[in-house]
Order: structure tokens, then C-alpha cells, then sequence
């Protein structure tokens, strides 16, 4: 299947369900040694997969149960400037012009291109979330002592 067909690929309310019950199955057995077999009845075929993989799937199918389209990478995969503009929700002038100029995000040059790996715009977009969860905190104290004084 194709990219595209993926995208286009919208789950019925049972799969959603089957990918939840899966899901859960999954996560309660996963962790349990570094290897997990699984079984195709149907085909009477067995793999076996690292443990990790079995928590990754588990992860996988809890996002298909949301309804939510996902996407499995390394994290060192390099973006364009807009891949990582979109990722971090601002246009592709404001991450070029206020993050990557100014340091904030790592980039290199391809040629006249910028590239920013993946696991640093992750990074990034985390610290920026926990900045944001610390200044609402402040905010909501000093709220708090306000209303105490007023």
C-alpha cells in the first residue's frame, strides 16, 4: 500500500475497536523479556520481534483506535524547513527568521537548503511546551495571590 492509499485509508468504527482491544493486549504483555513472538493463525507463521517493537505497536494501534493518522520515522531523518515549521505549528519565515537564525534550533545546509533533524525539532517543540506549562503555572499563582489580596 501505498503512502497515499495510507492517507486516504480511513478506519471503520470496528477497527478503531479491534486496534483498541489490540492496544491494550499488547501493553500488558509487553515488557516481559527482549523478545516476543508473534503468531499469523491463519498462515501458520510465526516472527519474532524485539520487546520494544511490541510497546511500539501497542503505540500504533492506541493512535489508529483515536482515529488519528501517524507516521513512523528515525529520528534522525532530516526535514526541510517546512516539514519542521509544521511540525512546531509556525510559518516557515517565523522558524527561519526567530528560531533557526537565532539559534534556538539546530540546522545545517544541503547546498542552499536547510535541513533540521527530527529528534531536535522534537526537543525543541518539548522545552517549548514545558516553558509554556511554567509560565501558566506562574501565571495562575500569582492569580491565586492576587484574588487572596484583592
Amino acid at each position: 500500500m501505498t503512502e497515499q492509499e495510507h492517507r486516504n485509508d480511513v478506519l471503520s468504527t470496528h477497527h478503531m475497536a479491534l486496534a483498541a482491544g489490540s492496544s491494550d493486549i499488547l501493553k500488558s504483555v509487553s515488557g516481559y523479556g527482549d523478545t516476543a513472538t508473534l503468531q499469523w493463525v491463519e498462515q501458520a507463521t510465526e516472527v519474532t520481534v524485539p520487546s520494544r517493537a511490541i510497546a511500539l505497536f501497542s503505540d500504533i494501534l492506541q493512535y489508529m483506535a483515536q482515529g488519528k493518522d501517524i507516521a513512523v520515522m528515525p529520528l534522525d531523518k532530516e526535514l526541510t524547513t517546512q516539514q519542521a515549521a509544521d511540525m512546531l505549528q509556525v510559518s516557515r519565515p517565523f522558524l527561519i527568521d526567530n528560531i533557526l537564525q537565532t539559534g534556538k534550533l539546530r540546522f545545517h545546509k544541503t547546498g542552499n537548503r536547510r535541513k533540521v533533524l527530527l529528534q531536535d525539532v522534537i526537543s525543541y517543540r518539548q522545552q517549548q511546551r514545558q516553558s509554556s506549562h511554567a509560565i501558566l503555572a506562574k501565571l495562575a499563582e500569582q492569580s491565586q495571590v492576587s484574588d487572596m489580596l484583592g
